[in-house]
């Protein structure tokens, strides 16, 4: 069977390869790159393809997509003045990529293409694999399952567990991690986890280029490791945790448009043989589209707590604090318990923003909304309700605590020397309204009105004060 070979590129660049091409037995076709995009859906692949031209972004942005669309496995073979580390980016997404640099030696160029030619002709039956896990995969419903689940089942974990087990029919390994990509810390995180390690490995993080999955996860490409113990890059910290006896490992980066989502890792082959091609190859069939999935799974996350949170201050808002309240008042009839709900005013906070500023004001809030944080209890719900309001929710506490949680508050917001680092030094002070379920109300909106109107008792009295509903006020420094 003859080697046909296309080579696309500006006629200049072209000229050199076309020299020796011609003294060859090689059936050869010249085409620019307007022509081949123009074209190639009607383009009859040829063996090989040769790109000559030292536009990378032509290459990165033309002729990689349109070859990932058709036929991942053709063998692209890059002719360029360009040196390796400028073309890592483009090679990664094709399984069949070469590069040859000036000058050059012609029977060096001939022996890469025939090499060329001849693993491609070895990747057939990778080919017949990969059709058929995905026609698998298809039958299980899998890639539907994967775009509806996120929308319409919120435990999104299972959902990736789930999406995860399937790998583990085709490529049988006796454990596999998810890790997701903190981009704050720069971290992998050890998400989710199978087999041996299991919940051992919970929160492990690893840095970049730490092990296997973080050298995999700095440099952005697919890894076998037939032997682990013999590879440098393995970090033997996961082992001295699980105690368990890594041998092969396979991993492939999760990336969505250029950015790294995470890196899914398989540990120890089952049968005793290591990771192989096929293998590799399954699984980055399927990686694509579980990165796809964590994006959205992550960007629906965010989207949430940004629809439940207050900007400024980082606390809830008043949307989230009504639903949450409306909930727990639920389970407070359930158990028969009993929940309070504080309303926070600050005193005379317009007398801060006329004096210091508008921005300052919002500084000062800030600053607030963390001394209420520190104060409060870990299971206690915070949220600025609206301009210098702020209300705390309190489950499973009755009034006498509720009295007490607010008088601290109230103290240390009296203590506290306001934009310190400004060197301003503003002193403020809040008033405080109490409600409790059952005694002072029975419905949300009953319990909220009743700690309002508590709390402009409080103002109507001198302000810096405690009030509970139905009591009236907590003798000051009771606390």
């Amino acid at each position: 069977m003859g080697i046909e070979i296309l080579v696309i590129g500006s006629l200049p660049v072209i000229k050199n390869v076309q020299i020796i091409l011609n003294r060859s037995s090689y059936k050869v076709l010249l085409a620019n790159v307007f022509d081949f995009e123009k074209n190639i859906d009607r383009l009859k692949f040829p063996s090989i393809i040769i790109f000559c031209d030292d536009k990378l972004d032509v290459l990165g942005e033309i002729i990689i997509p349109k070859l990932l669309i058709l036929d991942q496995s053709i063998p692209v073979l890059i002719y360029s003045k360009n040196k390796l580390p400028e073309l890592l980016n483009y090679m990664y997404p094709l399984e069949l990529m070469e590069c040859f640099f000036e000058p050059v030696r012609e029977f060096e160029f001939l022996a890469l293409i025939n090499q060329l030619f001849v693993l491609s002709q070895n990747t057939a039956d990778f080919r017949k694999l990969i059709s058929k896990t995905r026609k698998t995969i298809h039958e299980l419903d899998l890639f539907r399952k994967i775009d509806r689940s996120v929308i319409e089942d919120s435990e999104n974990k299972k959902i990736l567990y789930e999406i995860l087990e399937k790998i583990t029919g085709f490529i049988k390994a006796d454990a596999w991690s998810l890790l997701l990509y903190n981009e704050k810390s720069k971290k992998l995180i050890f998400e989710i986890s199978k087999g041996s390690v299991g919940k051992k490995v919970k929160n492990f993080s690893l840095e970049l280029g730490q092990g296997i999955a973080g050298w995999v996860a700095q440099y952005r490409v697919p890894l076998i490791v037939p032997d682990a113990l013999k590879d440098k890059r393995f970090f033997k910290g996961v082992d001295l945790v699980t105690n368990f006896e890594t041998e092969s490992v396979l991993a492939t980066p999760l990336i969505v448009r250029g950015k790294l989502v995470g890196v899914i890792e398989l540990v120890t082959r089952k049968g005793g043989k290591p990771f192989d091609d096929n293998d590799l190859m399954v699984l980055q069939a399927i990686s694509t589209h579980i990165a796809i999935t964590l994006e959205t799974l992550m960007l629906y996350e965010t989207t949430k707590i940004l629809s439940n949170t207050d900007q400024l201050t980082g606390l809830y808002n008043a949307r989230f604090l009504r639903n949450t309240l409306e909930s727990e008042l639920q389970i407070a009839k359930q158990k028969n318990t009993h929940i309070s709900f504080i309303f926070m005013d600050l005193d005379y906070f317009k007398n801060v923003n006329d004096q210091y500023g508008h921005l300052r004001g919002r500084k000062v809030l800030k600053e607030v909304a963390k001394v209420i944080e520190d104060e409060a209890r870990e299971n206690d719900i915070i949220a600025r309700y609206g301009g210098d309001e702020f209300v705390i929710v309190l489950p499973g506490t009755g009034s006498e605590t509720a009295m007490d949680i607010a008088e601290k508050i109230r103290l240390k917001i009296k203590k506290v020397s306001f934009l310190k680092e400004e060197k301003l030094n503003i002193n403020i002070t809040a008033s405080f309204g109490i409600a409790t379920f059952p005694e002072n109300a029975q419905t949300l909106d009953d319990l909220i009105e009743v700690a309002d109107s508590a709390m402009f008792s409080a103002k109507r009295n001198n302000r810096d004060a405690v009030y509970m509903a139905g009591l009236g006020s907590l003798p000051k420094g009771t606390v």
